[in-house]
């Protein structure tokens, strides 16, 4: 089935994989919801602007939520949390628009680390494939809008080096991307679907 965040009306819609609605998360309302992964048979969820993040299993169900949002430690605080991604050791990678930063939780839910901090500028969404971490990122930071065209992937090994970077700047409104097998790129892009080879070719 397929997940998607329906930010204006605050819920999850699910739809069978020839695109019929099936059913959308009940119970308490998601506040903006925007990035959204399934890992182990759980759906995990960023409410953007209330900066949680929330559990539900696969039927809708909410198992738990975590606010990030005025914490003791400033640093553990998130600012507009947008893509999310769970690795298989469990780790959970959130992009931390305002915070130019990736806030990854580790598997224990005690302790934190910041991913490449020194190089993103306003990201948006995550994708973790190979021993890769893959960012979709503003290319200008002067541009913060979500309507800017230049828009990059950052593909970083584990260890944060910054193996790759491919710029989008022939796309505009880019609101998600996804990895296939082959380690190509599809690029939701101005209400359609782009596909973008491993060397940004559309």
């Amino acid at each position: 089935n397929l997940y998607v965040c329906d930010e204006s009306t605050h819920t999850v819609r699910v739809f069978s994989s020839k695109f019929d609605r099936l059913f959308a998360f009940t119970g308490v309302p998601l506040h903006y919801p925007w990035g959204i992964c399934i890992s182990n048979d759980r759906v995990f969820v960023t409410e953007h602007y209330i900066a949680a993040i929330s559990v539900f299993t696969l039927e809708g169900n909410r198992i738990s939520t975590c606010s990030f949002n005025h914490t003791k430690s400033p640093k553990s605080n998130l600012s507009f949390p947008s893509g999310i991604a769970v690795g298989e050791d469990g780790d959970i990678y959130i992009c931390d628009e305002s915070n130019h930063r990736i806030f990854v939780l580790t598997h224990d839910e005690y302790r934190f680390y910041e991913f490449a901090r020194s190089s993103l500028k306003s990201p948006r969404d995550i994708k973790l494939h190979q021993d890769n971490v893959i960012v979709l990122d503003l290319f200008d930071e002067l541009k913060k809008s979500v309507y800017a065209d230049k828009m990059v992937l950052r593909v970083y090994s584990k260890k944060e080096e910054l193996l790759k970077l491919i710029r989008l700047e022939h796309l505009s409104l880019i609101g998600f991307f996804d990895v296939t097998p082959n380690s190509n790129y599809v690029i939701g892009s101005f209400n359609c679907i782009r596909f973008v080879s491993k060397k940004g070719e559309v």
